[in-house]
C-alpha cells in the first residue's frame, strides 16, 4: 500500500500478496525463479503473458500471445543471435520486400518442397556455380525459349536416350535417331562436306524420296519393331525395323522407279502400307 502524494487520506494499493485466493501464476517452488506479467481473457480462460526465466544456464525470456501478435517499427530493426533460429509455421507464410533482399549463407543450404513451386522473375536471371551442378527430373522436362539458346561446353557434349528416339530438327529439315539404331537425315537438300582444311565431299543429289508406313489393317495402329528390307532400282537395299510410328528409313533415288518392300510379321497379322513422297 502506498499514498498519494504521501496523503495518508488517499492510500493507493500497488499489489497483493499470494494466498488463497490469489495463487501464483506456476507451481511453487518450481517457478521459484521466475517472474511474469500475465493478463487474463475477458470472458475466457486465456491470457497474454511475458515471463522472466532467471533461473542459472536456463536464463528466458518468453512471450505468449493468446490470438495475434503485431510489431510495428518505424525505423530498422536488427536481430544478432550467437547460436541457431528456428521458426516453425504450421499454416502460410508470407514475406513481401519493396526494395531489395541480400542472402549470404556461408557454408550449405537445403530446401525441401512437397508440392508445386513457382518463380517469377520479371528481368533476367543470373547463375554461376564454381563446382557441380546435378539436376535430376523424374518426368519430364519442358523449356519453352522465345528467342535464342546457346550452349557452349569446355570439353565434350553427351546426348543419350536409354530407350527413345532423338530428334533435331527445324522447319527446314530434321535429323532423326531411332531407338532402334536407324539414323535419318531430312531436308531439301543434303551436304557432306570435309573439314575446311580437308577436300569438299561429292554432294549427292536426289529428286525422289519416299519411306513406308506400316499400319495394321484390322485397327489402323502403326505396326512398330517389323523388320523390313526396301529395294530400289538403282540397287540401293535399306535394312532396319519400323519406328514407334510403323515407318521405315527413307529411300532417295536420283531418278523415278519403284521400290520393292519384304518384311517380316507374325502369322495371322494383317498389315497394309504407305508411300507418302517427300
Amino acid at each position: 500500500m502506498d499514498f498519494l502524494n504521501g496523503d495518508p487520506d488517499q492510500p493507493i494499493i500497488m499489489g497483493r500478496t499470494y494466498r488463497e485466493d490469489n495463487r501464483p501464476q506456476g507451481g511453487l517452488p518450481g517457478t521459484k525463479t521466475q517472474m511474469s506479467i500475465r493478463s487474463k481473457t475477458y470472458k475466457g480462460d486465456g491470457f497474454n503473458e511475458l515471463r522472466f526465466e532467471d533461473a542459472t544456464e536456463k536464463e528466458e525470456i518468453f512471450i505468449h500471445a493468446q490470438l495475434d501478435m503485431n510489431t510495428v517499427v518505424l525505423q530498422d530493426k536488427k536481430s544478432e543471435i550467437e547460436r541457431d533460429y528456428s521458426i516453425y509455421v504450421k499454416r502460410d507464410m508470407k514475406t513481401e520486400v519493396h526494395r531489395n533482399r541480400n542472402t549470404i549463407i556461408n557454408e550449405e543450404d537445403d530446401e525441401s518442397i512437397g508440392g508445386n513451386k513457382t518463380l517469377t522473375i520479371s528481368k533476367n536471371n543470373n547463375i554461376d556455380i564454381t563446382g557441380q551442378q546435378v539436376v535430376s527430373v523424374g518426368k519430364s522436362r519442358i523449356s519453352d525459349i522465345k528467342d535464342n539458346n546457346e550452349l557452349r561446353v569446355g570439353k565434350h557434349i553427351i546426348l543419350h536416350s536409354d530407350s527413345g528416339d532423338i530428334t533435331i530438327g527445324n522447319a527446314g529439315g530434321r535429323i532423326f535417331i531411332s531407338s532402334m539404331g536407324d539414323i535419318r537425315i531430312e531436308g531439301k537438300s543434303i551436304a557432306f562436306a570435309e573439314h575446311p582444311a580437308g577436300v569438299l565431299a561429292d554432294i549427292p543429289k536426289f529428286d525422289y524420296m519416299a519411306r513406308y508406313q506400316l499400319k495394321s489393317e484390322k485397327t489402323g495402329k502403326p505396326l512398330r519393331n517389323v523388320p523390313y528390307k526396301i529395294s530400289a532400282p538403282d540397287g540401293q537395299v535399306i535394312s532396319g525395323v519400323s519406328d514407334a510410328q510403323g515407318r521405315t528409313l527413307m529411300i532417295q533415288t536420283e531418278t523415278e522407279g519403284e521400290v520393292s518392300l519384304e518384311i517380316e510379321i507374325p502369322k495371322k497379322t494383317k498389315f497394309k502400307k504407305t508411300l507418302p513422297v517427300w
